[in-house]
């Protein structure tokens, strides 16, 4: 799992997304699957604009470990680029909530002050 994840995003960070992807598809559909998979896999498609399919193992990710804040702090992301405002404010406090130690919940603090400014 930690060398497919390695894989994924080496690939990423070159650029070649379709081997980040099929690295990391191979990868997650091993049963017990752990959260950087998904988290990573979430990575590729945000990056390949499909922001639906990067929610999806986003929320993968969250349920997998529903207390790490990185992937809630992304789907805050998704949704506040989508103009829900209220689901991003929701899905920003629980990163707080959840992970209040993590650099994620200092970014979602920054996020909600300048959404209610």
């Amino acid at each position: 799992e930690k060398a497919a994840v390695g894989i994924g995003q080496t690939n990423l960070e070159r650029g070649d997304l379709k081997a980040a992807e099929d690295a990391l598809v191979k990868a997650v559909a091993v049963p017990g699957a752990g959260r950087e998979v998904f988290y990573s896999l979430a990575e590729v498609k945000n990056t390949q604009r499909q922001t639906d399919e990067a929610a999806k193992w986003y929320e993968k990710a969250s349920a997998t470990d529903p207390s790490w804040g990185k992937p809630l702090y992304k789907l805050g992301l998704l949704a506040l680029d989508r103009g829900d405002k209220q689901n991003a404010a929701r899905l920003l406090d629980r990163v707080i909530a959840v992970d209040p130690a993590s650099p994620e919940a200092a970014l979602a603090k920054a996020a909600l002050d300048q959404m209610n400014r």
